[in-house]
Protein backbone atom coordinates (compact mmCIF):
# COMPACT_ATOMS: atom_id res chain seq x y z
CA UNK A 1 0.00 0.00 0.00
CA UNK A 2 1.31 3.42 -0.94
CA UNK A 3 1.24 6.14 1.67
CA UNK A 4 -0.33 9.46 0.80
CA UNK A 5 1.88 12.49 1.51
CA UNK A 6 0.56 14.80 4.16
CA UNK A 7 0.78 18.55 3.81
CA UNK A 8 1.32 20.18 7.21
CA UNK A 9 0.94 23.66 5.76
CA UNK A 10 -2.31 23.89 3.76
CA UNK A 11 -1.11 27.03 1.97
CA UNK A 12 1.13 24.88 -0.26
CA UNK A 13 -1.70 22.59 -1.37
CA UNK A 14 -2.86 23.24 -4.93
CA UNK A 15 -6.55 24.06 -5.10
CA UNK A 16 -8.99 24.23 -7.98
CA UNK A 17 -9.28 27.66 -9.52
CA UNK A 18 -11.63 29.97 -7.62
CA UNK A 19 -11.62 27.97 -4.40
CA UNK A 20 -10.61 30.10 -1.44
CA UNK A 21 -9.62 29.06 2.03
CA UNK A 22 -9.77 31.95 4.50
CA UNK A 23 -8.38 29.89 7.37
CA UNK A 24 -5.32 28.94 5.31
CA UNK A 25 -4.64 32.57 4.43
CA UNK A 26 -5.02 33.60 8.07
CA UNK A 27 -2.51 30.96 9.09
CA UNK A 28 -0.04 32.10 6.45
CA UNK A 29 -0.41 35.71 7.60
CA UNK A 30 0.21 34.71 11.19
CA UNK A 31 3.54 33.26 10.08
CA UNK A 32 4.51 36.50 8.33
CA UNK A 33 3.72 38.85 11.20
CA UNK A 34 5.45 38.27 14.49
CA UNK A 35 4.23 39.46 17.89
CA UNK A 36 6.32 42.64 17.74
CA UNK A 37 4.96 43.62 14.32
CA UNK A 38 1.41 42.82 15.39
CA UNK A 39 1.76 44.97 18.51
CA UNK A 40 3.22 47.83 16.46
CA UNK A 41 0.31 47.60 14.00
CA UNK A 42 -2.20 47.66 16.87
CA UNK A 43 -0.60 50.84 18.22
CA UNK A 44 -0.69 52.37 14.76
CA UNK A 45 -4.41 51.54 14.40
CA UNK A 46 -5.11 53.26 17.73
CA UNK A 47 -3.14 56.34 16.67
CA UNK A 48 -4.93 56.43 13.29
CA UNK A 49 -8.37 56.22 14.93
CA UNK A 50 -7.65 59.02 17.43
CA UNK A 51 -6.17 61.15 14.64
CA UNK A 52 -9.01 60.55 12.17
CA UNK A 53 -11.81 61.12 14.70
CA UNK A 54 -10.53 63.98 16.90
CA UNK A 55 -12.43 65.83 19.59
CA UNK A 56 -13.45 62.88 21.74
CA UNK A 57 -12.55 62.69 25.40
CA UNK A 58 -13.46 59.01 25.76
CA UNK A 59 -13.05 55.86 23.73
CA UNK A 60 -16.85 55.42 23.85
CA UNK A 61 -17.45 58.59 21.85
CA UNK A 62 -14.70 57.76 19.40
CA UNK A 63 -15.98 54.19 18.99
CA UNK A 64 -19.53 55.44 18.32
CA UNK A 65 -18.36 57.87 15.62
CA UNK A 66 -15.99 55.36 14.02
CA UNK A 67 -18.61 52.61 13.88
CA UNK A 68 -21.08 55.05 12.24
CA UNK A 69 -18.40 55.95 9.68
CA UNK A 70 -17.74 52.31 8.80
CA UNK A 71 -21.47 51.59 8.69
CA UNK A 72 -22.39 54.61 6.52
CA UNK A 73 -19.35 54.98 4.26
CA UNK A 74 -18.19 51.40 3.94
CA UNK A 75 -21.52 49.59 4.37
CA UNK A 76 -20.15 47.34 7.09
CA UNK A 77 -22.22 47.24 10.27
CA UNK A 78 -19.67 46.91 13.05
CA UNK A 79 -20.47 47.63 16.66
CA UNK A 80 -18.86 50.23 18.89
CA UNK A 81 -17.61 47.35 21.01
CA UNK A 82 -15.50 46.11 18.08
CA UNK A 83 -13.90 49.54 17.73
CA UNK A 84 -13.25 49.62 21.48
CA UNK A 85 -11.41 46.29 21.14
CA UNK A 86 -9.18 47.97 18.53
CA UNK A 87 -8.63 50.97 20.81
CA UNK A 88 -7.63 48.69 23.68
CA UNK A 89 -5.26 46.82 21.36
CA UNK A 90 -7.07 43.54 22.00
CA UNK A 91 -7.71 42.77 18.33
CA UNK A 92 -6.76 44.05 14.90
CA UNK A 93 -9.31 45.28 12.38
CA UNK A 94 -10.21 43.04 9.49
CA UNK A 95 -8.52 43.65 6.16
CA UNK A 96 -11.50 45.75 5.00
CA UNK A 97 -11.36 48.06 8.01
CA UNK A 98 -7.57 48.19 8.05
CA UNK A 99 -7.51 49.20 4.39
CA UNK A 100 -10.08 51.92 5.15
CA UNK A 101 -7.79 53.25 7.89
CA UNK A 102 -4.83 53.18 5.51
CA UNK A 103 -6.85 55.20 3.00
CA UNK A 104 -7.79 57.70 5.74
CA UNK A 105 -4.24 58.08 7.06
CA UNK A 106 -1.91 57.01 4.21
CA UNK A 107 1.18 58.93 5.32
CA UNK A 108 1.03 57.54 8.85
CA UNK A 109 0.91 53.93 7.64
CA UNK A 110 3.42 54.41 4.82
CA UNK A 111 5.86 56.07 7.21
CA UNK A 112 5.53 53.13 9.55
CA UNK A 113 5.95 50.53 6.81
CA UNK A 114 8.97 52.32 5.40
CA UNK A 115 10.57 52.40 8.82
CA UNK A 116 10.06 56.10 9.51
CA UNK A 117 7.06 55.91 11.82
CA UNK A 118 6.59 55.60 15.55
CA UNK A 119 7.82 52.38 17.07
Amino acid sequence: MTSVPSFPDPVHVRRPRGEHRTVDVERSCQKCVGPAEEQALKKLVVKALWTEFPGHQSEKGLADEACHYFRDKKGDPISPRTVRYWLREETLPSAVHLSALVIMQPMMFMGHWLGRGDR
